[in-house]
């Protein structure tokens, strides 16, 4: 699986070739949020959730477990998101001028989210 970082930089090489793939994806809705952005100067505030998210994969063919049991887990991902994120992210990446107003803890993985913020 490829790592967030390498997510990361094919979606801003998807919009640095004109956004042409994020329009397929969202249709003309992404056409428009660009042409708001690139038209007003790219002033974007986000009000909503910051999350991050830490998934454990079964291995193949194993029962989820009942009460009781363990099973070990396969391998382990973890990543940011949130539909606030999300949002503050992709406008960021179209060179928007981003602000996010969410909560983010006082520990680890808030600071993680913290400098993710800071690098798009």
């Amino acid at each position: 699986a490829p790592s967030r970082e390498q997510e990361n930089r094919k979606g801003a090489a998807a919009v640095e070739e004109g956004g042409e793939r994020l329009e397929e994806m969202a249709g003309p809705a992404a056409k428009r949020a660009r042409r708001s952005v690139q038209t007003s100067g790219g002033l974007v505030c986000i009000v909503g959730s910051c999350n991050y998210d830490q998934t454990v994969y079964m291995p193949p063919g194993e029962k989820i477990p009942g009460a009781g049991l363990t099973v070990f887990g396969s391998h382990y991902a973890e990543g940011f998101g949130g539909k606030g994120a999300n949002q503050a992210a992709m406008a960021a990446l179209l060179r928007a001028s981003t602000s996010i107003v969410g909560a983010v803890g006082d520990d680890s993985i808030g600071e993680r989210t913290r400098r993710n913020f800071e690098s798009l």
